[in-house]
Order: C-alpha cells, then sequence, then structure tokens
C-alpha cells in the first residue's frame, strides 16, 4: 500500500505540475491526494486534471478498494471460521459415530451367528435322535 501511495503520488505530481488549472502543485498535495483516493474517501480538494491524472485516480481507487477488500476478507474470514478445537471435535464426533455404526453391525452379524449356531445344533440333536430311534427299530 505504501508502494502504491509513493508510486501514485509522484506520477500524479510528475504529470499535474505546470498545466495550467492544476490543484496538485506540491509533493503534500500528492500525497494527500492519493492518501484521500486510495481511502476512496476524496474529499475533492485536491484532484487530476488531465487525461493521464485521471487514469492514474482510477488505479489508485481500484487498489484501494481492492486492499480493503482483502482486508476485510480476511478480517471476516477469521471470525466465521471454526477454529482447530471446533474441527478436531466434530472430527472426533464423526469418528464415534462411525465406530458406534461398526460396532452394532458387527453386534447384529453376532446375534446373527449366535442364532444360526442354535438352529443348526437344534436340527443336529434332531437328526441324532433320529438316527438313534432308527437303530433302536432295526
Amino acid at each position: 500500500m505504501m508502494t502504491i501511495l509513493t508510486l501514485s503520488s509522484v506520477f500524479m505530481l510528475i504529470v499535474e505540475n505546470g498545466v495550467q488549472g492544476a490543484n496538485i502543485l506540491t509533493a503534500e498535495d500528492a500525497i494527500w491526494w492519493a492518501v484521500v483516493t486510495i481511502s476512496t474517501v476524496g474529499y475533492g480538494d485536491y484532484y487530476p486534471i488531465t487525461p493521464l491524472g485521471h487514469v492514474i485516480g482510477a488505479v489508485v481507487i481500484v487498489c484501494g478498494v481492492s486492499f480493503f477488500c482483502v482486508i476485510s476478507g480476511y478480517m471476516a474470514s477469521i471470525l466465521i471460521a471454526p477454529g482447530d478445537h471446533e474441527q478436531l471435535e466434530a472430527y472426533g464426533n464423526e469418528m464415534r459415530a462411525d465406530f458406534e455404526n461398526y460396532c452394532n453391525r458387527v453386534e447384529e452379524k453376532h446375534n446373527n451367528l449366535l442364532a444360526e449356531i442354535t438352529e443348526l445344533k437344534q436340527i443336529l440333536t434332531q437328526h441324532n435322535q433320529n438316527e438313534i430311534k432308527s437303530k433302536k427299530e432295526e
């Protein structure tokens, strides 16, 4: 920003100096004009009158608006963005939910296997009893 202020002040003084009707005549006038213009305040006490001065003024205004937009966007992102602690907590909660879901699926499969084993034991017991009966009848 200091570079833009310095260069625009120097260029404006070079461009406007010696032009009839110009009101930016000293370095102080040029620096004041640059500060007021880059901050987009624009008091109107100093202003360029040459076409090249207008171009320099437009560039300074665009640079000033861009600079303050970047600063305000950065500040907003700091205030709005979640902190590391909140991100870690959210990640931990997500991992905990995934783990509980996994445990529930494992428990369900375990219960299904136990039920199937019990059913197979009953079938095997019944089959053995039928074989014993058939041998006794022979």
